[in-house]
């Protein structure tokens, strides 16, 4: 198990310099997934259920659908990429405050 919890930090490692050398968005919204994708694992292995689910949902999850979709758009509309994460960000706030959330847990 400790060889497992070593790979995990060395992997941890290398996704946080090799991010730093990427040129191109796409290769660095990868390497953003795999970074939580083996956050979540230590924090499972760390016995810390509520934060592995959290981060594979909110961090692997959530993050990197909003990135995706704001390389997408960019590529398509040439809108900034800060403005669609801005604005589908409050978008989904305001849909699960106004009873959104509600109806899709229930």
């Amino acid at each position: 198990m400790i060889v497992f919890e070593y790979m995990l930090l060395i992997g941890l490692l290398i996704c946080a310099i090799s991010v730093n050398f990427t040129r191109h968005l796409l290769p660095t919204v990868i390497i953003y997934a795999t970074f939580g994708t083996m956050l979540s694992i230590i924090w499972l292995l760390l016995r810390a259920p509520d934060l592995a689910i959290t981060e594979a949902a909110v961090g692997v999850g959530i993050d990197t659908i909003l990135f995706l979709l704001a390389l997408t758009l960019k590529s398509a509309l040439g809108f900034s990429c800060f403005w669609i994460i801005v604005v589908t960000s409050v978008v989904t706030m305001l849909y699960s405050m106004l009873g959104g959330f509600k109806a899709v847990i229930w």
